[in-house]
Protein backbone atom coordinates (compact mmCIF):
# COMPACT_ATOMS: atom_id res chain seq x y z
CA UNK A 1 0.00 0.00 0.00
CA UNK A 2 2.47 2.69 0.87
CA UNK A 3 4.66 1.19 -2.37
CA UNK A 4 2.06 2.26 -4.73
CA UNK A 5 1.11 5.25 -2.56
CA UNK A 6 5.07 6.09 -2.57
CA UNK A 7 5.30 5.59 -6.53
CA UNK A 8 1.97 7.36 -7.68
CA UNK A 9 3.21 10.77 -5.37
CA UNK A 10 6.59 10.40 -7.54
CA UNK A 11 4.80 9.56 -11.07
CA UNK A 12 2.83 12.29 -10.40
CA UNK A 13 5.83 14.82 -9.49
CA UNK A 14 8.01 13.63 -11.85
CA UNK A 15 5.95 13.13 -15.24
CA UNK A 16 5.01 16.66 -14.96
CA UNK A 17 8.72 18.43 -14.34
CA UNK A 18 10.68 16.54 -16.79
CA UNK A 19 8.07 17.53 -19.36
CA UNK A 20 8.54 21.08 -18.51
CA UNK A 21 11.76 20.76 -18.71
CA UNK A 22 11.89 19.04 -21.75
CA UNK A 23 9.29 21.60 -23.71
CA UNK A 24 11.61 24.56 -22.11
CA UNK A 25 15.10 23.32 -23.77
CA UNK A 26 13.36 22.71 -27.38
CA UNK A 27 11.25 26.25 -27.45
CA UNK A 28 13.11 28.66 -25.55
CA UNK A 29 16.46 29.78 -27.61
CA UNK A 30 17.64 32.59 -24.94
CA UNK A 31 17.70 31.42 -20.90
CA UNK A 32 18.94 33.61 -18.50
CA UNK A 33 21.95 31.76 -17.38
CA UNK A 34 23.41 28.22 -19.31
CA UNK A 35 22.59 26.73 -22.40
CA UNK A 36 18.69 25.58 -23.61
CA UNK A 37 20.41 21.96 -23.88
CA UNK A 38 21.02 21.57 -20.35
CA UNK A 39 16.84 21.93 -19.72
CA UNK A 40 16.87 18.81 -22.04
CA UNK A 41 19.20 16.90 -20.59
CA UNK A 42 17.29 17.09 -17.22
CA UNK A 43 14.22 16.88 -18.22
CA UNK A 44 15.20 13.59 -20.29
CA UNK A 45 16.24 11.62 -17.39
CA UNK A 46 13.43 12.98 -14.98
CA UNK A 47 11.01 12.01 -17.74
CA UNK A 48 11.93 8.54 -17.52
CA UNK A 49 11.77 8.54 -13.79
CA UNK A 50 8.27 9.75 -13.96
CA UNK A 51 7.59 7.03 -16.48
CA UNK A 52 9.21 4.26 -14.24
CA UNK A 53 7.54 5.17 -11.55
CA UNK A 54 4.32 5.67 -13.33
CA UNK A 55 4.69 2.07 -14.52
CA UNK A 56 5.12 0.51 -11.14
CA UNK A 57 1.97 2.51 -10.09
CA UNK A 58 0.15 1.48 -12.57
CA UNK A 59 1.39 -2.32 -11.88
CA UNK A 60 0.65 -2.22 -7.96
CA UNK A 61 -2.74 -0.69 -8.52
CA UNK A 62 -3.59 -3.51 -10.89
CA UNK A 63 -2.74 -6.07 -7.90
CA UNK A 64 -4.63 -3.62 -5.58
CA UNK A 65 -7.75 -4.16 -7.63
CA UNK A 66 -7.50 -7.92 -8.44
CA UNK A 67 -7.05 -8.44 -4.54
CA UNK A 68 -10.24 -6.38 -4.24
CA UNK A 69 -12.06 -8.33 -6.57
CA UNK A 70 -11.13 -11.46 -5.51
CA UNK A 71 -12.18 -10.64 -1.87
CA UNK A 72 -15.51 -9.41 -2.98
CA UNK A 73 -16.35 -12.57 -5.44
CA UNK A 74 -14.49 -14.79 -3.11
CA UNK A 75 -16.53 -18.18 -1.92
CA UNK A 76 -19.09 -18.54 0.85
CA UNK A 77 -18.62 -21.66 3.22
CA UNK A 78 -20.16 -22.71 6.35
CA UNK A 79 -16.88 -23.13 8.75
CA UNK A 80 -16.88 -24.82 12.92
CA UNK A 81 -15.16 -22.38 15.00
CA UNK A 82 -12.05 -24.83 16.48
CA UNK A 83 -10.46 -21.74 18.71
CA UNK A 84 -11.54 -18.24 19.28
CA UNK A 85 -8.89 -16.47 21.33
CA UNK A 86 -9.23 -12.67 22.25
CA UNK A 87 -6.01 -10.31 22.32
CA UNK A 88 -7.11 -7.69 24.13
CA UNK A 89 -3.75 -6.00 24.11
CA UNK A 90 -4.49 -5.11 20.51
CA UNK A 91 -7.30 -2.57 20.16
CA UNK A 92 -9.08 -0.53 17.80
CA UNK A 93 -11.81 1.81 19.06
CA UNK A 94 -14.76 -0.34 20.48
CA UNK A 95 -12.75 -3.79 18.96
CA UNK A 96 -10.07 -5.81 19.69
CA UNK A 97 -8.14 -8.64 17.93
CA UNK A 98 -9.52 -12.39 17.41
CA UNK A 99 -7.37 -14.81 16.71
CA UNK A 100 -9.90 -17.21 14.66
CA UNK A 101 -9.03 -20.81 13.80
CA UNK A 102 -12.32 -22.21 11.21
CA UNK A 103 -12.29 -25.64 9.83
CA UNK A 104 -13.92 -25.98 6.37
CA UNK A 105 -13.58 -28.42 3.25
CA UNK A 106 -11.99 -26.13 1.17
CA UNK A 107 -9.16 -25.01 3.94
CA UNK A 108 -6.58 -26.52 1.73
CA UNK A 109 -4.58 -27.61 4.77
CA UNK A 110 -4.25 -31.37 6.37
CA UNK A 111 -6.10 -31.05 9.57
CA UNK A 112 -8.57 -28.71 7.56
CA UNK A 113 -8.01 -25.49 10.02
CA UNK A 114 -6.89 -21.96 8.83
CA UNK A 115 -6.69 -19.16 12.02
CA UNK A 116 -6.46 -15.93 10.77
CA UNK A 117 -6.34 -12.42 13.02
CA UNK A 118 -9.59 -10.74 12.90
CA UNK A 119 -10.82 -7.49 14.93
CA UNK A 120 -14.12 -8.22 16.60
CA UNK A 121 -16.41 -6.61 18.84
CA UNK A 122 -15.87 -8.91 22.07
CA UNK A 123 -19.43 -9.11 23.20
CA UNK A 124 -20.01 -10.66 19.62
CA UNK A 125 -17.43 -12.81 18.96
CA UNK A 126 -17.85 -16.56 17.55
CA UNK A 127 -17.94 -19.20 20.33
CA UNK A 128 -15.77 -22.44 20.16
CA UNK A 129 -17.83 -25.05 18.33
CA UNK A 130 -20.41 -22.94 16.77
CA UNK A 131 -21.03 -22.55 12.76
CA UNK A 132 -20.42 -19.94 11.27
CA UNK A 133 -20.58 -18.35 7.45
CA UNK A 134 -17.41 -17.14 5.96
CA UNK A 135 -16.39 -15.68 2.90
CA UNK A 136 -12.85 -16.71 1.84
CA UNK A 137 -10.23 -16.68 -1.18
CA UNK A 138 -10.44 -19.88 -3.28
CA UNK A 139 -6.32 -18.98 -4.27
CA UNK A 140 -5.54 -18.69 -0.36
CA UNK A 141 -8.37 -19.90 2.12
CA UNK A 142 -6.57 -18.65 5.06
CA UNK A 143 -7.82 -15.21 3.86
CA UNK A 144 -11.19 -15.32 5.13
CA UNK A 145 -13.99 -12.48 6.70
CA UNK A 146 -17.10 -12.95 8.86
CA UNK A 147 -20.21 -13.03 6.37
Amino acid sequence: MVLRLVSGILAVTFLPLGLVFVVLGLAVEDVDRGEPEAFVYLGVPLLVAGLGFALAFAVLQRRENQRRRRRREGLSATAEVVRAQLKMNIRSSSTVGLNLTVRFSAAGTADGTVTRMLMVDPMDRPVEGTQIEIRYDPSDPSNFELV
